[in-house]
């Protein structure tokens, strides 16, 4: 940041008795024991400069009253303590006086403030120089309880180890930390967790607990679909840590529920936690969430199954039993169909596929146009469930859109 003026903007007040930089060799440290910063003066071409690090400068003349009574009182301190080691010195006052109080500046530092003074040893041509700042009377500091808490999952943390402003803390019994004395409004303080600073606490006007929240979440998606259809309305219940909630799937197939992962009793996820279980209708699916991955998958993908008639070919009459009856044609067969989908639920026609059952054992079979196939029902035995594997080629991937929504996802990342 450079603060500049125009050479006859200014009036020195030093002299020419001893060269400017010289003064500023001796007056340098003991100015930043002090603590205020009085950068060397800059000359060129028809002006002089003062420069200062950073851009997050204030000058005390745009400040509120408020503020600048905090920072005047400061200001006036480090001064005092300046003009102390100079007292038997002549030019003293000239030295520590600066055009107006738009040549003080100031920033935030922590808790503390950054104060600098440029210009220093000039003033305005018609106007006086500033010195000390009077008539700014600070404002009186106002102190109350501070409570300090750690949620997990809306429940406080008991017993949490974290540094305030580098001193070992911890929470009592309830969750709270409470501080030994009241703090003062207005004042910040560093609360450090694991190395990492959680977040810089400014004490507010009637407020007395400070809470920060620690959960981690993830996310739990369900996508349902029915004959290769979202099916709406559709009810999941989504088991966690002996916890059961309610999921309806909505018009595009699909319901997100959000869950609190488990932690230890620092605040951490548990690195290993306890796996996640949707029930749709009778399917059931479970997979264990992970710290790293914001987001569980679950598909599911159902058929509608009906029983159709087996048409038999014709047979021919057979003889008229003992009694006068007729010998009717067999029963017609009971057929179970099958339908293969992809991820997104669409048929997949003309693949391979074994089907296996306790009475034939691996049957080699092929859908048709439409991902269908059906098997005679006595092929199986009762509640038995049917057992199907495939192996999906890459010839049959090249030719044909599986629909999986994990590549396409990839696809759109990429894009």
């Amino acid at each position: 940041m450079f603060i500049q003026f125009k050479l006859l903007e200014l009036r020195p007040l030093l002299g020419n008795t001893i060269p400017y930089a010289q003064i500023y060799q001796q007056l340098y440290p003991v100015a930043q024991r002090a603590g205020l910063l009085m950068p060397n003066r800059e000359e060129g071409a028809g002006y002089l400069q003062w420069s200062l690090p950073g851009e997050d400068w204030t000058s005390l003349s745009d400040a509120d009253e408020e503020l600048k009574a905090t920072v005047a009182g400061v200001y006036n301190e480090r001064r005092t303590k300046l003009a102390d080691t100079f007292k038997n010195m002549k030019m003293r006052d000239a030295l520590l006086a600066v055009p107006s109080e738009k040549q003080i500046l100031f920033r935030r530092n922590g808790n503390d403030w950054d104060i600098a003074m440029v210009a220093w040893g000039y003033c305005y041509p018609n106007h006086p120089p500033v010195g000390d700042l009077k008539g700014y009377a600070p404002p009186q500091k106002i102190r109350q309880q501070v409570n300090i808490g750690f949620m997990w999952d809306g429940e406080l943390l008991p017993h949490f180890d974290f540094l305030l402003d580098n001193l070992q803390r911890q929470t009592g019994d309830d969750g709270y930390f409470r501080t030994d004395a009241p703090l003062v409004v207005g004042s910040s303080y560093e609360i450090v967790y694991a190395g990492q600073t959680l977040w810089l606490l400014t004490v507010e006007k009637g407020k007395e607990d400070y809470v920060r929240d620690l959960t981690c979440r993830t996310d739990v998606v369900v996508f349902v679909t029915e004959d290769g259809q979202p099916v709406a309305g559709e009810e999941c219940i989504l088991g966690y840590n002996g916890k059961e909630m309610s999921a309806f799937i909505d018009e595009e197939g699909r319901a997100t529920v959000s869950f609190a992962l488990l932690c230890d009793a620092k605040g951490q996820p548990l690195a290993e936690q306890p796996p996640c279980q949707v029930k749709c209708r009778d399917a059931v699916q479970t997979k264990a969430p992970s710290v790293h991955d914001d987001t569980l998958e679950f598909v599911f993908n159902f058929i509608s199954v009906t029983k159709k008639p087996y048409v038999a070919p014709a047979v021919e009459e057979k003889e008229k039993e003992a009694d006068g009856g007729e010998v009717l044609p067999p029963p017609l067969e009971e057929l179970v169909h099958l339908r293969l989908l992809d991820y997104g639920g669409y048929p997949m026609p003309d693949l391979e596929f074994t089907v296996h059952t306790k009475k034939k054992g691996d049957v080699a079979l092929k859908t048709d146009a439409d991902g269908h196939y059906a098997i005679p029902k006595d092929w199986l035995e009762p509640g038995e469930k049917v057992k199907v594997r495939m192996s999906i080629s890459d010839d049959y991937q090249k030719n044909h859109d599986l629909h999986d929504p994990k590549k396409s996802k990839k696809k759109k990342n990429k894009s």
